[in-house]
């Protein structure tokens, strides 16, 4: 059960060439409750994938004695969550335990041949840079049903009034699915349905919104400073308005939409970003099952980024 509450008050003056001035106050008010029930849960298991891939890590350099067993991949996996909730206000001191730690459980474990520069090189970049690609695992259903209610007030320059209440009943199933492939692939969909009813309480109009979606997202993560995800989304609606008793479709919306993601750190702080998308969306006006207008837009778009975090 979750709430989302938002309020907003907004007032603009506008003067044209001093020759007329259009003032007006609005008022928004917006209140919505989603609830849910569901089956099924999502896991991250990022600190799995990266206790893994230290140990695999290790093996490449030759210290580590033997590919260790699942337990010990858990128990790693289990440090490297705890060790994430510990706060230092000097990062470089937070490197230097970090280190340590991890330096420690290796040794005492007997899981290292000899220690040398690659060891602590292999671990710490493993723990720096191994969390900058999310994996996660499992499946959800789920039913979301959100009540909610907006009021709308508009005054204009010249007193009048415009109210608008609206009461909204929003129905929607979705599922989710995340899949490690294995080390450096992972699937993930999303898909749902939405159908949402709007009463205009002054027009007596009732409205309902039908949406139908599906995100599919594949993820390549060859080291453990590259991260690279691509994916396409599919998005169908079919809002129609109802008015004295006759229902009638007023338009069809279309969109088709995919992108490519490339990301290498630098740093953990420092990455160069490159991002490259395509969308495409179609609508169709339809009036008495006949379509009289379609209007379809393309866009494309590159972008190369250098991004850092001074924190």
């Amino acid at each position: 059960i979750g709430n989302d509450l938002t309020i907003a008050y907004q007032k603009e003056s506008i003067d044209t060439l001093n020759v007329f001035k259009d003032d007006f106050n609005s008022h928004n008010f917006e209140i919505g409750v989603p609830l849910s029930i569901g089956y099924g849960r999502i896991e991250n298991v990022t600190d799995a994938w990266r206790a893994y891939r230290t140990f695999e890590d290790l093996q490449k350099f030759g210290v580590l004695e033997e590919m260790p067993s699942e337990e010990d991949i858990n128990t790693l996996a289990e440090l490297n969550t705890l060790r994430k909730n510990w706060r230092f206000f000097d990062s470089r001191l937070k490197r230097i335990e970090d280190v340590k730690l991890l330096a420690t459980h290796f040794l005492e474990g007997g899981f290292i041949k000899e220690e040398n520069h690659f060891f602590y090189n292999s671990i710490f970049d493993m723990w720096a840079f191994g969390t900058n690609g999310l994996r996660t695992s499992g499946k959800r259903f789920e039913l979301t049903v959100t009540p909610s209610y907006q009021s709308r007030m508009y005054i204009g320059a010249f007193g009048n009034e415009v109210d608008y209440y609206a009461t909204f009943l929003s129905i929607s199933p979705t599922y989710t699915f995340r899949k490690p492939i294995n080390l450096k692939w992972q699937w993930d969909v999303y898909a749902g349905l939405e159908n949402r009813f709007i009463d205009f309480e002054g027009e007596k109009i009732r409205h309902e919104l039908s949406n139908v979606f599906i995100n599919n997202r594949i993820g390549y993560y060859p080291t453990s400073r590259t991260v690279i995800s691509g994916g396409t989304y599919l998005y169908a609606s079919t809002p129609s308005f109802e008015s004295f008793g006759n229902l009638s479709p007023l338009f069809k919306n279309y969109v088709f939409r995919t992108d490519l993601n490339m990301n290498y750190y630098l740093s953990p702080q420092t990455r160069i970003n490159a991002n490259i998308y395509y969308s495409n969306a179609s609508s169709f006006d339809v009036e008495l099952n006949e379509v009289y207008r379609a209007a379809t837009q393309n866009n494309f778009s590159f972008n190369l980024g250098f991004n850092h975090a001074f924190f």
